[in-house]
């Protein structure tokens, strides 16, 4: 069995902490992973998101968790002007990565996560996803249903919704 913790983007109190690292308990951002030999999670967890940001961060944080434990090497940038938010390098494979949160769903139950990048002070939309030079989408739901999308496959401009249609793209932890 093994138990994966993201640090620096979240730090945990349990047994066998690390005082001297900071420690947050609110319970939206207790983020263990306990899976078995065979990758198959033991238990279901539900988060709660309360912010964009703290959405943001969460998806962030699974991405580098999935991406580190599957063999390859992650780059975080060190701004957040650029049409990516990791890099990956596998084989000598290097590749950008988009990462998207959701908590949202359509009125037929099926998640859906926005794929253009809006900002300043009227909330204008600047960018969609088709339009950035990344190579992979990292979706992650509120119930860590995990999507992995080669870029080439997504047609639509705003959102995306994970419905039966893009199951093969669905991964396993």
């Amino acid at each position: 069995m093994k138990t994966i913790v993201v640090r620096n983007l979240f730090s945990f109190e349990y047994d066998g902490s690390n005082p001297s690292l900071p420690t947050k308990t609110s319970e939206n951002l207790f983020y263990f992973l306990t899976y078995t030999q065979t990758n198959v999670l033991k238990e279901a967890i539900f988060i709660n998101f309360s912010t964009n940001k703290e959405k943001g961060n969460c998806g962030l944080g699974m991405a580098i968790a999935y991406f580190s434990s599957h063999g390859y090497t992650v780059s975080i940038p060190l701004n957040d002007t650029q049409d990516y938010d990791l890099i990956v390098d596998k084989n000598n494979k290097i590749q950008k990565v988009q990462v998207k949160s959701t908590s949202c769903k359509t009125k037929y139950g099926v998640y859906q996560v926005a794929l253009k990048s809006c900002g300043g002070t009227k909330g204008k939309m600047y960018k969609t996803l088709i339009e950035t030079y990344v190579d992979i989408l990292f979706v992650v739901t509120d119930v860590l249903d995990i999507y992995l999308f080669p870029i080439n496959v997504i047609r639509n401009k705003s959102s995306l919704n994970l419905c039966k249609k893009y199951s093969q793209f669905k991964i396993s932890f």
